[in-house]
């Protein structure tokens, strides 16, 4: 009896001290943490090229180094949050979100360097604690940056494990360090209030995705060019999206007009539906707002004489928001039906003039060299093999646009 009391006790003590053991996995915390306050977190960053006369003092290479490119400098300006400066939720004096407090949210800083890595690592002497890239939200490059050097812009980034896929790539004209230097009045930090205005533009059906894992995927696949939102800055605390920045490969090669995004998102077929067309009804010398609710788009490949051909069949369907012009009744179904002529003459015009433009710069963002790919890979294989060719190929490519248009019921009246 006495034995067996002593093997149950055994085995007793055997299970709590292997339950103790397997509980030690779950109680190890956060071993590898950083506090907040621990980290220069980077919301924002912009990339420019610029001529230096003298190098800053780098952490990288010893100075006088002979280097590929003595003259051409990056310029990264970022900002910075403050810790315990960006208040998480609303605060007393704020209106809708935006700022009502005078403290900086941000510390603007800027660097050089002879590549990203080395500009980082001189910004990286100017802050104490060590910098994170977990929480940046935009890249901003100057044309001239996005234009000759991407690759190793993505290099850079694509490496870095904590870098989110969501943040926003865009392209600005010229100086992207003004960017870091906007004060939006909407909203407290300056990175946030750019992210978003991307993030509703898309919402809203006025902006394809085109997030840097959208970006990214782009570069990489076959048949197909990437794109990136081109913006300027008004009245110096905001942005504006001024069209779309189309790459050739690695490197920017041309931009959309600010309304010719619509035409691109109707083109391919995004939704949410939300852009405005102005059309001119031509019979009636007046004008017609027309905003497209949805959007569905369908590529087809066909091989005539040996080449393929693609036919973009469109499907938008739309409300009529405004009518300028006198003696027109949208009440009658000739109209309506003359509104739908006229539409669909207009947009079938102006959809294959940006398809040309982007032909001329050789830059396939629409993807038609996927669907010729995976409809005739043999064709593919023998004729183009590569990127680099079908980016020569494209420039002839024959592309035509079937466009129906469905009016579901009118907004405005006539004015």
């Amino acid at each position: 009896m006495n034995r067996i009391n002593k093997n149950q006790i055994t085995i007793t003590y055997t299970l709590r001290i292997f339950w103790c053991a397997m509980l030690l996995f779950l109680i190890t915390g956060c071993w590898d943490r950083y506090e907040i306050e621990e980290r220069a977190t980077i919301l924002a960053i912009s990339i420019d090229k610029v001529k230096v006369e003298e190098e800053e003092i780098s952490s990288t290479h010893p100075e006088g180094m002979e280097l590929l490119d003595k003259e051409d400098f990056y310029k990264i300006s970022a900002q910075i949050a403050v810790p315990g400066r960006i208040p998480l939720g609303a605060t007393r004096g704020d209106i809708g979100g935006g700022g009502g407090s005078t403290q900086e949210k941000v510390l603007v800083l800027s660097a050089k360097g002879h590549t990203l890595s080395d500009a980082i690592e001189n910004m990286q002497k100017k802050v104490v604690h060590p910098i994170f890239l977990g929480q940046l939200q935009v890249v901003i490059m100057s044309k001239k940056v996005a234009s000759e050097n991407i690759q190793e812009v993505n290099e850079y980034f694509r490496r870095k494990a904590e870098i989110r896929r969501t943040l926003w790539m865009a392209v600005i004209e010229d100086n992207a360090e003004q960017v870091m230097n906007i004060a939006p009045k909407l909203e407290r930090v300056p990175a946030l209030f750019i992210s978003y205005s991307f993030k509703q533009a898309v919402a809203m059906g006025k902006l394809p995705n085109g997030n840097v894992g959208v970006f990214w995927s782009r570069i990489d696949a076959i048949g197909q060019d990437a794109f990136l939102p081109y913006i300027s800055i008004q009245e110096k605390d905001t942005i504006q999206i001024d069209g779309l920045a189309y790459f050739k490969g690695d490197a920017y090669v041309g931009r959309t007009k600010p309304y010719q995004i619509a035409y691109f998102i109707g083109i391919t077929g995004d939704n949410p539906g939300g852009a405005n067309h102005l059309i001119p009804l031509k019979e009636k010398d007046s004008l017609v707002m027309l905003q497209t609710t949805f959007r569905k788009s369908n590529y087809v490949v066909k091989m005539i004489d040996d080449k393929p051909q693609v036919t973009v069949q469109v499907e938008l369907i739309g409300i009529i928001n405004e009518v300028i012009g006198e003696n027109i009744d949208i009440s009658k179904p000739e109209v309506i039906e003359l509104i739908r002529t006229e539409a669909k003459d207009f947009l079938t015009e102006e959809f294959k003039k940006v398809i040309k433009e982007t032909q001329e710069k050789e830059s396939d963002i629409f993807g038609f060299g996927k669907y010729i790919q995976a409809k005739h890979p043999q064709f593919w294989n023998e004729q183009i093999k590569s990127n680099s060719d079908y980016s020569k190929y494209y420039k002839n490519l024959s592309v035509d646009i079937n466009i129906d248009i469905n009016i579901t019921r009118l907004g405005m009246k006539a004015q």
